[in-house]
């Protein structure tokens, strides 16, 4: 189980926008957070890449469809 952290940072409004008005909410300087490993903090899309990397080269007919469509 990842510990967590309590992180002090300043308090500050947060704006809600709804259809026709604006809502603030104030949110605490006190956040809890986790410690995230230093590749994941700097290079967050390289998961969602490798997935997609698998995906594309488990399903290799898909990207011959989407070229013939192009056409």
């Amino acid at each position: 189980m990842p510990t967590t952290n309590k992180v002090r940072t300043p308090g500050h409004y947060e704006v809600l926008t709804m259809p026709l008005a604006n809502d603030y909410v104030w949110v605490s300087g006190e956040e809890e957070a986790t410690p995230q490993p230093l590749e994941k903090v700097l290079h967050p899309w390289r998961a969602p890449y490798a997935e997609w990397v698998r995906e594309d080269r488990a399903h290799p007919e898909l990207q011959d469809w989407m070229e013939l469509e192009e056409l």
